[in-house]
């Protein structure tokens, strides 16, 4: 079976960081098994930005939804994609969806 662990990793040009699960055999992909660890990383305000993505919002629709700026929301979904192992905020949705993070499985008790 293999270990999963959060890699974390710094662009030394342009600042920028990204974070992922990683199993010991390199696959990014985070496996069903990761959704707990994952739900506990992804922070309310980001799966809500998440949700509204899902849901065909623009950076700036989302900012006045949830009252802040649009730079900010877009921080929250680069954060977000970074921790799913994913590049676009579509291919984030669709992650965050299967794991259960967002949509009908998140919103159940």
């Amino acid at each position: 079976m293999a270990s999963s662990f959060l890699a974390v990793w710094v662009d030394a040009v342009s600042g920028s960081f990204a974070m992922s699960i990683v199993d010991d055999r390199g696959d990014r992909s985070a496996s069903l098994a990761d959704a707990a660890r994952l739900a506990r990383l992804v922070t309310d305000r980001q799966r809500a930005c998440l949700e509204w993505a899902e849901k065909g919002k623009s950076a700036s629709d989302i900012s006045v939804i949830l009252g802040i700026s649009p730079r900010t929301v877009e921080g929250h979904l680069a954060k977000a994609c970074a921790l799913l192992g994913v590049r676009t905020r579509v291919q984030a949705v669709v992650r965050a969806r299967k794991l259960g993070l967002i949509g009908d499985a998140a919103d159940d008790p």
